[in-house]
């Protein structure tokens, strides 16, 4: 099932899929949930050619680099 993913603060819907996680929370805190280190979306892109995946990828890697710089993402 899909849903606008604003929907997910308002009805405090969780993921179906896979959720993992490399620092401890409270799992049934729901803010504890959306602010911790948990991996809970998925997303599926689509990328029509060596240059759109290399540009996403350039992308995802600036994402996650500037996560760092903030203190997130340290693994």
């Amino acid at each position: 099932m899909y849903i606008p993913f604003e929907f997910v603060k308002v009805f405090r819907v969780r993921s179906a899929g896979n959720t993992s996680n490399w620092k401890n929370f409270d799992w049934e805190n729901w803010e504890e949930y959306l602010d911790s280190e948990a991996i809970w979306i998925q997303m599926w892109v689509q990328l029509d050619d060596p240059a759109q995946k290399e540009a996403y990828l350039e992308f995802l890697n600036a994402h996650a680099e500037g996560q760092k710089r903030l203190g997130r993402m340290l693994r």
